[in-house]
């Protein structure tokens, strides 16, 4: 399991306590592929230790490890030095307790349902106003307030009371629970955990009920408050002029989200409710979505050891059968009730990573198994199940590992307000490569609003999934959109060219960069060499399509233009395609014929394997060189550092295919300079 959330933990705190918490970047050590990042917190204008790690993401959350657990010991000491005076300060810290907010967070981080049940009583002289709060499968006790408002802040206060304990000498207790925040001890007072309601889209819900019904409706804000870094946002749902509670979040989306959950919930207990509805919700009488495995709402905390197409295991890569696109339910045209979205129920924490004429790019965490994954969302059509079927089939540490696919009936739409392509260290850039002899547009993750694009081909991201005809009938054709997802490993954000475009910026030794460029080609070259084995062709290698694992390794990405090594009854190439690739990588015979073979590789990692060793100062630079390159001419100075490189390079770069060496060879003779460069390095040390 991955770690905690520290940074949320913090936040939570920050905001309780009305604290000022910052992060400080004390930069980083190592080469820039493996590099490890220091970061420490600065709470109050008091830092506390740094944390260390291999992502800024990774440092960020041991920084915010550190701070807690200091925070935690210094409020202890606290405490026990002032607990004569605890029950006074206690008693000042309840009474201003927003208790709404409170339990809004603490079922949004304990991930259960909540509902209100609001209702009116006889009274003495007038009705009086009651509400009482069902949280997870436990109903607490209905509470009486001189208006609804004041009623569901005091049954949300004797929620708070029941779920922490009333006693005031607690308090203490409570905040090191606040800190630590043990989930699984607090959802024991409360009930079972339900992993999949919280992603339950009670906007769809409500937009369904509302067009059957033929109501208007609308979100109205109400307001928001709070710092820049962590705004609060609180909005409303009016439907035919009535107004519903409001809903409170961290972002517009989430607060609607809320306010729609909390409508839907009065909705339910109106006396002309059909109860029909229950019945096409998402969302059962028991709290359990429809169309999902019961055992994701049982008591039981421990998943299920049942295999699941989402794959909780890391330990091999799924069969043919579990490779194949998932339709189930949600293609079945008969079926007109509304679907729980499967990614949206499965996964959460999901932020886009790129987007192109191939379609997006999220990395979201799987919900069962604590994992993040890079989740692909393609239109479902047939060409679309070309790299889906080249991953399933591969798997080697140098490729990009694919996990399983699925079918869905609509594409997942992320609020808008929210910046899908900030530059953080998570964000991924939709590189695109359009060399040609006019023109060289690049993008880095630095910045990634400084590429343009050829009009003519889009090439975007990593993950693109840019594929011509597929024979495959594994998809019909459906007049309904169809959208395909695929789970697949989640990769460093920085790509090979990044890695290129930062070796130029700096100084290095021949000798370094010889050995750092030989470490990455053996690594490309041994993904090369099996996927030729399985009788493939990538027909797409560039550096903007090469990554870097979480673990440093170099991983071969993007087979949206994979094809098989086909001949004919005589044993000549198959007609395919032409100028399918990237033209600046691409071998001659690629660009001006349809008759290649896995060659086309080989010549596109020549082109790599130079770039890999030589410093140019600039895109002009390259472009300048570039035609020379192809033709085997390169400059004086490289030809004599690089003498040994430069002979196999040329070998690679062969206008003859058959000139140029099998993967398997060229592997062989790299991993030979490999050990004599290893032993010549112990002998000069």
């Amino acid at each position: 399991m991955e770690a905690e959330n520290y940074v949320g933990k913090l936040q939570d705190h920050a905001q309780k306590t009305q604290s000022d918490l910052r992060y400080e970047e004390l930069g980083y050590d190592g080469p820039p592929h493996i590099r490890t990042f220091r970061l420490r917190v600065v709470f109050n204008g008091k830092g506390y230790p740094p944390g260390e790690g291999k992502t800024k993401k990774e440092a960020k959350q041991n920084a915010a490890e550190n701070a807690l657990k200091s925070l935690l010991e210094s409020n202890q000491e606290s405490v026990d030095s002032t607990n004569a005076s605890a029950p006074v300060d206690q008693q000042t810290a309840t009474s201003n307790i927003n208790y709404i907010s409170w339990l809004n967070q603490y079922v949004q981080r304990n991930k259960l349902v909540m509902r209100a049940v609001e209702s009116t009583r006889p009274g003495p002289n007038n009705a009086v106003p009651y509400c009482s709060f069902v949280v997870g499968d436990k109903e607490y006790p209905a509470v009486s307030g001189k208006s609804r408002r004041e009623a569901k802040e005091e049954a949300a206060k004797l929620v708070y009371h029941e779920i922490c304990g009333s006693k005031t000498t607690e308090t203490a207790d409570l905040q090191d629970e606040e800190l630590n925040q043990n989930v699984s001890e607090i959802c024991n007072k409360t009930g079972r955990l339900s992993l999949n309601n919280t992603e339950t889209n009670y906007i769809g819900l409500v937009n369904h009920y509302c067009q059957k019904k033929r109501l208007s409706h609308t979100f109205i804000k109400v307001r928001s408050c709070g710092p820049p870094h962590n705004p609060q946002f609180f909005y409303k749902l009016v439907i035919d002029d009535r107004e519903y509670p409001e809903g409170e979040g961290k972002t517009v989306k989430e607060a609607e989200q809320n306010a729609a959950q909390l409508a839907w919930s009065a909705l339910r207990e109106q006396s002309d409710w059909d109860s029909k509805e229950s019945a096409k919700s998402t969302v059962s009488e028991d709290n359990a979505p429809t169309g999902l495995p019961t055992s994701f709402s049982q008591e039981s905390s421990e998943p299920s050891s049942q295999n699941m197409a989402t794959g909780t295991s890391d330990s091999s890569n799924p069969t043919k059968d579990q490779a194949a696109v998932e339709t189930n339910s949600m293609g079945n045209s008969a079926s007109k009730t509304l679907i729980q979205s499967r990614f949206t129920s499965e996964f959460d924490s999901i932020k886009c990573l790129g987007k192109g004429g191939f379609g997006h790019v999220y990395k979201a965490r799987e919900i069962l198994v604590d994992k993040y994954y890079a989740i692909k969302v393609v239109h479902g059509k047939k060409k679309a199940l070309r790299e889906v079927t080249a991953l399933s089939d591969l798997q080697h540490p140098n490729i990009v590992r694919y996990y399983n696919c699925w079918m869905e009936d609509s594409e997942y739409k992320q609020d808008s307000s929210e910046d899908p392509y900030s530059t953080t260290e998570d964000s991924y850039t939709a590189t695109e490569d359009s060399y040609s002899a006019t023109e060289d547009s690049y993008s880095t993750t630095e910045d990634s609003n400084s590429a343009t694009a050829d009009s003519s081909r889009t090439t975007t991201d990593n993950y693109s999934a840019t594929a011509d005809s597929c024979s495959s009938s594994q998809l019909s054709s459906n007049s309904s959109p169809q959208y395909l997802y695929i789970k697949m490993e989640l990769c460093d954000p920085r790509t090979l060219e990044d890695w290129i475009d930062e070796t130029n910026r700096i100084t290095l030794q021949h000798s370094k960069r010889r050995e750092q460029g030989l470490t990455t080609a053996l690594q490309i070259v041994s993904g090369v060499e099996y996927i030729h084995s399985k009788k493939l062709i990538h027909r797409d290698l560039k550096p903007p399509n090469i990554m870097f694992g979480r673990d440093g390794k170099v991983k071969i990405g993007d087979f949206g233009l994979v094809a098989a090594q086909a001949h004919d009854a005589d044993g000549n190439l198959m007609k395919r395609t032409y100028n399918k690739g990237t033209e600046s990588y691409m071998a001659p015979e690629q660009i001006s014929e349809r008759n290649y073979g896995e060659k086309v590789d080989i010549f596109a990692l020549g082109l790599i394997y130079f770039e890999l060793l030589w410093k140019r100062s600039t895109i002009h630079e390259k472009f300048t060189i570039w035609d020379d390159i192809r033709s085997q001419t390169f400059p004086e100075d490289f030809s004599v550092t690089f003498f040994q490189e430069s002979l196999v390079i040329k070998s690679m770069l062969s206008e003859k295919p058959e000139d140029r060496p099998e993967a398997s060879k060229l592997k062989a003779e790299l991993e030979k300079w490999a050990q004599a460069l290893m032993h010549q390095k112990n002998v000069t040390v």
